[in-house]
């Protein structure tokens, strides 16, 4: 069985200008592996990968976009950092977080670090982040030999534990190297603090960040990135609610309202509504203003359905009352009773003998005779009904009717 090569996966993480893509020169020992930026649009728009052999362990270093160009990261900047776990076979042994000596690290920043920890879980820090500070020949000219890193770091934070760059400390364990990145003059300090990280993540940091870690941070991430997508969907969906309420308006004004579909354009945009964290604010607004569009739709849609019942009723009551006169209708009644009689009695004169014929016309005249006494009996009784029609008996009426 082939033995596993031995492998050291780093992610670079940074501001643009911090001096992180050389910083990942410096841990390759070639200038040019990665194109450096001196100013404030970063040079590095998508992952980047180079690959070096260290004694007999393989080392890969990607390079990430500038992830705290912004007080927010975009999620496709997120997404973009997030692939490097495709380009880091085995998982990343640890997340290089490139600083510049002398600069402020702001609240701001800090949101970014707490952003990244619900991207790739809550210790991804504590377990695998380690801070490089650039620009260490600044920090030479500044102290003499004698006051060493570790010692400044100790003094920032008796100086003010609750900052912002010694909370990033404290979560990363203290892990934290001085780097050397330009100047001839600074070669061996630089080769020393590359070396000095390497021992730190070969001792402190086991075992890699693997996929499984990812996969345990995937409701978390869910969440963050409902977050990151909140203030372009919440336009979007303000927007369709206003020009659906615009839309009702003019229909109600041109009594052409259409129902059906007012309801299948709310239906819709609940299906982006459920793209928000339902615990946002923003969510319980236009869930309010949803089901409320929703009920005033739903009293609008009865209202005319009532006036629409209303109006039929009306014109059977209409249509009742001109059935009140009755003996024109018997008479109608009577032609058609009388023309099926005529049609009969010519069919009996023509092939009929005389005895058939007096049988038939005994027939015909007892059905006569009992049809007069229908007409008369349920005269009385329409007239009666139709006496008594109002909105509420109609269906009754109606019922006896036909």
């Amino acid at each position: 069985m082939a033995s596993v090569r031995p492998f050291v996966n780093l992610v670079l993480l940074g501001k643009t200008g911090h001096g992180k893509s050389s910083t990942g020169n410096s841990i390759i020992g070639r200038e040019e592996a990665f194109k450096r930026s001196d100013a404030t649009v970063s040079e590095t728009k998508m992952c980047t990968l180079q690959c070096f052999m260290r004694g007999d362990t393989l080392v890969r270093v990607v390079d990430t976009p500038g992830l705290l160009d912004t007080q927010e990261p975009t999620e496709s900047t997120l997404s973009e950092i997030g692939q490097a776990m495709s380009l880091c076979p085995g998982g990343f042994s640890a997340i290089i977080f490139v600083m510049r000596y002398g600069t402020r690290f702001t609240e701001e920043e800090k949101q970014v670090f707490i952003t990244l920890k619900q991207y790739f879980g809550e210790n991804i820090l504590r377990d695998f982040g380690v801070i490089v500070m650039t620009q260490g020949d600044s920090f030479s000219n500044n102290y003499c030999e004698s006051f060493t890193f570790q010692e400044w770091l100790n003094d920032q934070k008796e100086k003010d534990g609750e900052s912002p760059f010694v909370q990033l400390l404290n979560e990363c364990n203290n892990r934290c190297v001085l780097f050397y990145n330009r100047g001839p003059m600074f070669k061996q300090l630089k080769e020393e603090s590359v070396k000095e990280m390497f021992d730190l993540i070969r001792g402190e940091i086991p075992k890699p960040y693997t996929s499984e870690h990812f996969q345990h941070a995937k409701t978390a991430r869910e969440t963050l990135i409902k977050n990151l997508r909140a203030p372009a969907l919440c336009a979007e969906i303000q927007e369709k609610l206003s020009l659906l309420v615009d839309q009702l308006n003019r229909d109600m004004r041109n009594n052409v309202v259409s129902y059906d579909a007012m309801t299948s354009n709310i239906k819709e945009i609940e299906w982006e509504l459920v793209k928000l964290n339902d615990k946002s604010k923003e969510f319980q607004s236009f869930k309010r203003q949803i089901d409320g569009l929703t009920e005033n739709i739903k009293q609008m849609r009865e209202t005319e359905d009532e006036e629409k019942q209303r109006q039929q009723q009306e014109q059977m009551i209409k249509d009742l009352e001109t059935m009140k006169n009755f003996p024109g209708f018997v008479q109608f009644s009577a032609a058609k009773f009388v023309l099926g009689f005529t049609k009969v009695f010519t069919t009996v004169c023509n092939y009929a003998t005389v005895g058939q014929f007096q049988d038939t016309f005994e027939i015909i005249n007892d059905r006569i005779e009992k049809y007069l006494n229908e007409v008369n009996e349920n005269y009385e009784k329409y007239m009666d009904i139709l006496n008594r029609a109002t909105l509420e008996n109609l269906p009754e009426i109606m019922y006896h009717l036909f």
